[in-house]
């Protein structure tokens, strides 16, 4: 990766999708895969291939995203660019093939929505007609222009690398999209409180649209592609996602998570009415103890640093100056991670709570009224919930840690 693209996706200022994510996406696919029944009938052959392109997938399935701060097409194009990408790896000297590069390429594009999944994906020159441009394919500065400017040089075009996967593999690359999907969901998904704050950060949505307040829940799965807060989040628990290719384990591996962000959307809409930053700033210094922990048991750090961090992280909230220390580059990064995205979720909490408010003044209702009707609502949604668990699977564990010093893969 280029310099400017390294420095976007360490930056501890960029949001939701960056080194971290794409660490718990790779974490997810490994043990998603690993629970599969499927894996167990795989040859040796199909097994090696589907590991280096689901890996591979992990972690670049977002680049287009993460460089130029857009959603839409990074899914389409990011497919095209992952293929791109390990081809460039393979010209450079990795040993990968170019059936792995299709596997990758037809995983990536399709994992954001499996479930309008076909057999083929358009030609590469398609994909940088519809989506090239916006994703910098004229900009020296981005990621795009990087890499076809490095395959170019090796005498290869991206706009020629179409994805050739055989009738025979079919199978195999939908298992792929699916494992990548589930990896990526879960990610979305967990912890639930931040999975909150990354729905209400993802465009300017209001908590609620003002034509919504007070409506019955057949109002909302009748408008359910509104783009406020709450109707999106009704619309992701109400998604059945065994139509989207989840395993049985997978399911059951979200499924609480499912049910606790309906109850961290109360808690957050609870915040926003009373203006109350209590809930913000307990869970983030429960995030960044749990950092410092994890440098103490990887012995990065010894005890004495471990009880001096603890006694300062609530002032280092508000002053985060940590490079003046003698501490582990990649605790400072994490730790200026966590308090980078608190200052993120306050800004984002007073902007949304400060539109709430006026909007339940504009509309006559009471703070009390509204978290009443609102509590009302979202136990009709649990309660109507279809998320049943179908089929065998294993013991499900629990939630891998949210921010990681190390940013490896599961040990």
């Amino acid at each position: 990766m280029p310099e400017p693209f390294q420095k976007k996706l360490g930056d501890p200022r960029n949001p939701d999708h960056n080194r971290q994510h794409l660490a718990h996406v790779g974490n997810n696919a490994i043990i998603g895969s690993a629970y599969d029944l499927f894996l167990a009938s795989m040859g040796s052959a199909d097994s090696d291939d589907a590991a280096k392109a689901l890996m591979f997938g992990s972690f670049t399935h977002d680049h287009l995203q993460i460089d130029r701060q857009l959603k839409d097409g990074h899914d389409y194009l990011g497919g095209l660019f992952s293929a791109g990408l390990m081809r460039l790896a393979k010209l450079r000297g990795l040993p990968f093939t170019q059936r792995q590069e299709s596997l990758a390429y037809y995983s990536v594009y399709w994992h954001s929505y499996p479930e309008k999944m076909t057999e083929s994906v358009p030609p590469a020159h398609k994909l940088l007609n519809d989506y090239g441009k916006q994703f910098g394919s004229n900009d020296s500065n981005s990621l795009l222009f990087w890499l076809n400017g490095e395959l170019g040089q090796r005498g290869v075009s991206l706009a020629s690398l179409d994805c050739h996967l055989s009738q025979s593999d079919t199978g195999l690359a939908n298992w792929l999209v699916y494992r990548l999907a589930a990896a990526d969901k879960r990610a979305s998904y967990a912890p639930p409180f931040l999975s909150v704050l990354r729905t209400m950060a993802t465009g300017d949505k209001p908590f609620i649209s003002k034509e919504s307040l007070g409506r019955t829940l057949d109002y909302f799965m009748a408008n359910i592609r509104n783009v406020d807060v709450l109707t999106r989040t009704i619309f992701e628990d109400d998604r059945d996602l065994r139509k989207v290719g989840f395993s049985a384990f997978e399911i059951n591996w979200i499924k609480s998570n499912k049910v606790k962000k309906l109850d961290y959307l109360l808690k957050i809409a609870s915040v926003l009415v009373n203006n109350d930053s209590t809930l913000i700033t307990s869970k983030y210094e429960h995030y960044g103890k749990e950092v410092i922990y994890e440098a103490f048991r990887e012995r990065t750090i010894d005890a004495d640093v471990r009880i001096w961090l603890l006694e300062s992280l609530p002032n280092l909230f508000s002053q985060p100056e940590l490079n003046s220390f003698n501490l582990p580059q990649d605790l400072v990064n994490t730790l200026m991670t966590v308090i980078f995205e608190y200052q993120n979720a306050g800004r984002l909490m007073a902007a949304k709570g400060k539109e709430l408010r006026s909007d339940l003044e504009r509309a006559g209702m009471s703070g009390e009224n509204f978290l009443s009707w609102l509590t009302s609502l979202l136990n009709e949604v649990k309660g109507s919930s279809q998320l049943r668990v179908v089929g065998r699977h294993t013991h499900v564990p629990r939630n891998l840690p949210i921010y990681c010093n190390s940013l490896g893969v599961v040990k």
